[in-house]
């Protein structure tokens, strides 16, 4: 009788260990992912500047934009070309949007906070790697007005495909 007691008591202890495991790989998952999204979340929820996000173009002043739809210049002109300095974290950049106007040269100076990263604007030929705190410099011409889209073109984690932002051209 005391032999079966025992064969329980085991049973149920290894039973326990199995729960708590299980418990605690299901906490942890799940805790990142909240992290996860909280970070992306916190961009996108923030103010109603972050809410309109690079696709927002109602009256609401999005990065620079007024509320009569004219945009703020990014950056400061240094010798004659526009430089930006675009930070990128996971899972943003900011600025979000770079206003430039047509015909500039642009430097882009970007640095990556955390993680490897990476800063593609296709239509512009750009594609390049962001080591964290090694800033890359980027140039180009805007030579026709419009919005092009950026985005991480390094997978740096679970809000990767959020990480995005775009470059807009005015006359």
């Amino acid at each position: 009788m005391r032999q079966e007691n025992v064969g329980k008591l085991a049973w149920s202890v290894v039973g326990f260990i199995l729960m708590v495991i299980v418990l605690f790989a299901v906490v942890r998952y799940s805790g990142q992912d909240v992290v996860d999204q909280g970070e992306h979340a916190g961009h996108e929820h923030g103010s109603e500047a972050e809410q309109a996000g690079p696709q927002g173009r109602g009256s609401v002043a999005v990065n620079g934009a007024a509320e009569n739809g004219s945009m703020e210049l990014s950056g400061t002109v240094q010798d004659g070309v526009r430089v930006v300095e675009v930070t990128a974290k996971q899972f943003r950049f900011e600025p979000g949007r770079i206003v430039v106007k047509k015909g500039e040269n642009v430097k882009l100076k970007i640095t990556s906070v955390d993680v490897t990263h990476g800063f593609a604007l296709n239509e512009f030929g750009i594609d390049v790697k962001l080591e964290p705190e090694k800033p890359v410099e980027v140039t180009l011409t805007a030579k026709e007005a419009g919005t092009y889209p950026f985005q991480c073109s390094v997978y740096c984690g679970r809000g990767h495909m959020q990480m995005d932002g775009e470059l807009v051209v005015i006359e």
